[in-house]
């Protein structure tokens, strides 16, 4: 596709103009297995450090990976970002990391959550060291050929999870409001810190700056973040902890995304009541309701934001999210589940689409 029309057909995503028809790109599950250099790390229950990790090795796997979305037809900018699946921004936090045969998990610190240390050391870990070495490779490495941007970064609910415990953590919470109150708020400014330092580290991209793993390409500084530890609060709960903080990362940058589950559609309006929050992504989960279910949501997050909806979506449901769905601010990812499977979509797209 042409690269100025690309560019152009974003712009109205953002600013949420009248277009032609959604825009389109595609994704691959299990980013972790992404990369070949990558691969001989995935072993169940394998303890991993900073130093483990050669960030050379890395330059050609990301290199052969460019090469393959190059050749991909589609709106979106394929993106190269710290290797995916790697829990970057709970290990800034403190946690411990372990690779299993499909990507990381994050250990718990052995640290209450009420100790008022326990996040002091964060900022100057390894971890946020060897995430640089990657930025710094993956830019040397684009020489602006590709757009560079951050990973999947979890959010202040799930890091807070994961540093305490999920179950731990809520009982913390409920003997212990206040002091889980401060650590959100410490960690959501670890969260713009890190943002920042992403987006400053990087080369801008025609201008613009790419949110890694969804590719799409803003015409200025952009994040997206996440909470999807949020499905186990009321509304009422997760506003008072959270919708302050939200709104702190919503307007720390021009363009900011929130990643959404459906089983997290509770804390919708608390979302869309966030003015400086330019767009929300909702999963199409496997699990989750069809997407002729999730349209009332869908409709309502139209009337306020952009909407990209991601996942694994046949031609029956981007027939239906299309015909039922505005097309300005509207962007589909689909996941498919090999390259050959993406040229096969790409081709029902541009016969339905043009």
């Amino acid at each position: 596709m042409d690269l100025t029309e690309r560019f152009k057909r974003f712009s109205k995503f953002w600013a949420r103009e009248d277009t032609d028809r959604p825009s389109f790109g595609f994704g691959i599950p299990f980013p972790a297995k992404s990369l070949q250099a990558g691969l001989p790390y995935l072993k169940d229950g394998v303890r991993l450090f900073p130093g483990d990790f050669n960030v050379e090795e890395f330059r050609e796997s990301y290199e052969l990976l460019y090469h393959q979305w190059e050749a991909v037809d589609q709106d979106a900018f394929w993106t190269a970002v710290p290797w995916n699946g790697v829990p970057w921004f709970e290990a800034m936090a403190g946690c411990g990391i372990a690779s299993n045969s499909s990507g990381f998990d994050a250990l718990p610190i052995n640290l209450p959550l009420t100790d008022p240390g326990i996040l002091g050391f964060a900022p100057e870990t390894r971890w946020t060291e060897k995430y640089r070495n990657f930025l710094d490779l993956l830019g040397d490495l684009s020489g602006g050929r590709f757009p560079v941007g951050q990973p999947i970064l979890r959010g202040i609910m799930d890091t807070l999870g994961a540093m305490a415990g999920n179950e731990n953590f809520i009982y913390t919470l409920y003997d212990n409001p206040d002091e889980i109150a401060a650590r959100a708020d410490e960690v959501a400014k670890l969260l713009i810190g890190v943002l920042k330092d992403t987006v400053n580290r990087i080369a801008p991209y025609h201008g613009g700056t790419c949110l890694g793993f969804y590719n799409l390409w803003a015409p200025g500084p952009a994040a997206w973040f996440q909470d999807d530890l949020a499905v186990l609060f009321s509304p009422e709960q997760y506003r008072e902890l959270c919708g302050g903080l939200l709104q702190e990362l919503s307007s720390s940058f021009p363009y900011t995304m929130f990643h959404l589950h459906p089983a997290a559609f509770q804390h919708l309006d608390t979302l869309l009541e966030i003015k400086e929050l330019s767009a929300i992504q909702v999963n199409r989960d496997l699990a989750g309701p069809s997407v002729g279910e999730m349209l009332p949501a869908l409709k309502k997050i139209q009337e306020h934001k952009s909407l990209v909806v991601q996942g694994i979506l046949d031609e029956d449901d981007i027939n239906h999210l299309a015909r039922s769905l505005e097309p300005r601010g509207l962007h589909f990812t689909c996941m498919v589940p090999d390259f050959a499977g993406a040229e096969k979509l790409r081709v029902f797209l541009a016969r339905s689409f043009g």
